[in-house]
């Protein structure tokens, strides 16, 4: 019986060493045709996407020169337009099939950004519709002059697939990726020869001057241009000579940058008036054939690399082929020993492995298979059986905590609700009164109807009408927090001038500074630029916190409020004083509700606890954040950051 088991268990090594060898062998040789498949398809998807920048780059020279045209498009005109889109729209289209058979293979390649690059396209082709049927005059000039860097900006975006095409190629097969980055770069020489070359035509459409805009671009493109052609040089010396190339290399050097010097030169002369009569229809048709000439680079480059991609997939194929014929063989040798090792070993494991699995998906009521064997299968299965019956214990008992978490949560959410509407009903009851109070003090005060005798009343009266307000300001305090907690602050957004606000607020609070011997400055470093918030709430926020630093700074002391920006440009409102401070353990405390920190200028200072607590919540209604920097005896600094969004001039107002 031993001799039979070792027989049995030295055959198995055997048959097991001979089909991880042929394994290997043919993990090897499908890796080395997948490779090569890999890298013909990246090279494909690659030429289509070159493909799509050299259509796009037509499309966006005829817009732009339609765009430019003194008078409304013709009909003409208009159809040539339409067939230069729809070369792109069908670039676009092979495209996206490639990078659809690509998916599997690399998780790198975002499809939604070819899809969103022809989504924006359609959406500038809506507006050059409606500008190029008008006469100049009725034009968008700041459409017009964003044109060309709109379109410039989504094809930076979209060579951020180009690299990813690149790479794929490369790391396929880093031969083929030699080539297939030549035809990279030559597509951007063609797209930088492209934008000079509509440099040239904004020259001739304006018949002026030349700007030092306009020369600061022409001097980026150029150096643009010859670096991408030291890149490609460099790329084909690397890869080694090509006939075929370096021929094509000799041809670009004398047709387009000797044709565009001499173009070129004739469009400066007649921008400076020494030559009227080259139009902007002419400049294009001399100048489509030299800048499509730099295309022949990239197609040759984009044939090598095809070419040397199929090969290696010729190659990969028939290894492949050779390779599967052994390793058949061996298999066939060792398919008996595989069969009985797989029905008393392998199949019983794969049968426990389900049910391990189907019981964490949460089948708990599955059976567990061979428990009646004695050997270490069943083992296993008997201790997969313990494991079901634990996770079935296990899944009631967090079924009953989850169920009290929930209802101790809803009963929390109640109470929450019950306080704030309880807070906003009371506050709304006890304004009316107040009012009437104040109102009435404030008459006495001033014996608007007739005096009131004894001097000692209107000190009396006037008493009542500032506890009132103090009470009043409470109040509305405990309004607005309890409209804050229960979410139902609605914010009145517009353009708002923050300087203004800040300024304002600081001019309220000077008289309060003024008579406790305070200095007060302000402090702005922030543009023009209006900030999209709501104006009262804003100002609300920065007299409370001017009010905390003048209250807790004792005479003699300063205090400055600052209005700048940070670095990522978040807008930051910021109140420095040096005060009295808080203590660190006591900076959470005063952020709550009705919290005060304990010391003894506190004990003859009077105040609620709410300042903090609704200016931390009105910030964060927009999106901001309120931060405080305290220490005993030195004073705090209050900062508030509201996101770089709300200064930007493309958000609307509410």
């Amino acid at each position: 019986m031993r001799v039979r088991a070792v027989f049995v268990a030295w055959m198995l090594a055997v048959a097991g060493a001979a089909t991880v060898g042929a394994a290997i062998g043919l993990a090897t040789r499908i890796q080395d045709l997948r490779a090569a498949q890999a890298a013909g398809s990246s090279v494909e998807a690659l030429g289509a996407a070159l493909r799509v920048v050299e259509a796009v780059a037509l499309e966006r020279g005829a817009s732009n020169a339609a765009l430019r045209r003194p008078e409304p498009i013709s009909q003409e005109r208009i159809g040539a337009l339409e067939l230069d889109r729809e070369r792109t729209d069908t670039a676009l289209a092979l495209t996206l099939a490639h990078l659809h058979r690509l998916a599997p293979v690399s998780s790198e390649v975002a499809i939604a950004d070819l899809q969103q690059l022809g989504h924006r396209m359609r959406e500038l082709r809506t507006v050059v519709d409606r500008q190029i049927t008008l006469p100049a005059a009725q034009r968008d000039a700041v459409f017009a002059d964003g044109f060309i860097p709109a379109v410039v900006d989504l094809l930076d975006e979209f060579a951020r697939l180009e690299n990813v095409l690149e790479g794929l190629v490369a790391r396929s097969d880093p031969t083929v990726g030699q080539f297939a980055s030549v035809a990279r770069v030559a597509s951007d020489l063609r797209d930088f020869a492209g934008r000079a070359g509509n440099i040239h035509i904004d020259l001739i459409a304006t018949r002026g001057p030349i700007s030092s805009s306009a020369l600061e671009q022409l001097a980026e493109m150029r150096g643009r241009v010859d670096q991408s052609w030291s890149r490609i040089r460099a790329l084909i010396e690397q890869a080694g000579a090509d006939t075929e190339l370096a021929t094509e290399i000799h041809m670009i050097e004398f047709e387009y940058f000797g044709g565009t010097r001499k173009l070129y030169g004739r469009v400066v002369d007649a921008a400076k008036g020494v030559n009227t009569k080259l139009t902007v229809d002419e400049l294009r048709t001399e100048q489509f054939p030299l800048l499509q000439r730099v295309l022949t680079l990239r197609d040759a480059a984009l044939n090598i690399a095809a070419e040397r991609a199929d090969a290696r997939r010729h190659a990969a194929m028939e290894a492949l082929t050779t390779v599967a014929c052994m390793a058949l063989m061996t298999l066939a040798v060792g398919a008996l020993g595989v069969v009985m090792f797989g029905r008393r070993v392998v199949f019983p494991i794969l049968a426990l492995t389900r049910t391990i699995v189907r019981i964490a998906e949460g089948e708990r009521a599955v059976g567990v298979p061979h428990l009646d064997r004695e050997d270490e299968i069943g083992q296993m299965g008997n201790a997969i059986e313990t494991l079901r019956y634990n996770a079935l214990v296990a899944e009631e008992a967090a079924k009953q905590h989850a169920a009290r978490l929930e209802e101790a949560r809803r009963a929390a959410e109640g109470a929450s609700r019950a306080k704030s509407a309880f807070l906003a009903t009371m506050s709304h009851e006890l304004r009316t009164p107040l009012n009437a109070v104040i109102g009435f003090a404030e008459m006495i005060e001033r014996e608007m109807v007739g005096p009131v005798g004894a001097p000692a009343y209107v000190e009396y009266a006037h008493d009542i009408h500032e506890s009132a307000s103090h009470l009043l300001q409470l109040i509305n305090d405990i309004l607005d927090l309890s409209t804050l907690e229960a979410g139902h602050l609605a914010l009145v957004e517009e353009k708002v001038d923050l300087r203004q606000t800040l300024q304002a607020s600081a001019r309220m609070l000077a008289p309060r500074a003024e008579a406790g011997q305070i200095a007060m400055s302000v402090d702005i470093e922030f543009d023009s630029t209006p900030v999209t918030c709501d104006e009262r709430r804003m100002r609300q926020v920065a007299l409370n916190l001017l009010a905390n630093a003048v209250k807790y700074t004792q005479p003699g002391g300063r205090v400055a409020a600052r209005l700048s920006r940070d670095r990522d440009g978040s807008i930051l409102l910021s109140f420095e004083d040096n005060g009295v401070g808080i203590a660190e353990a006591d900076l959470a405390l005063v952020m709550a509700p009705f919290g005060r920190a304990e010391n003894a200028f506190n004990r003859t200072t009077e105040g609620t606890g709410l300042g903090l607590p609704l200016t931390k919540r009105l910030v964060e209604a927009h999106g901001g954040e309120l931060f405080l920097t305290s220490a005993p005896g030195q004073g705090t600094i209050a900062t508030v950051r509201l996101p770089a969004w709300r200064a930007r001039s493309d958000v609307a107002a509410a």
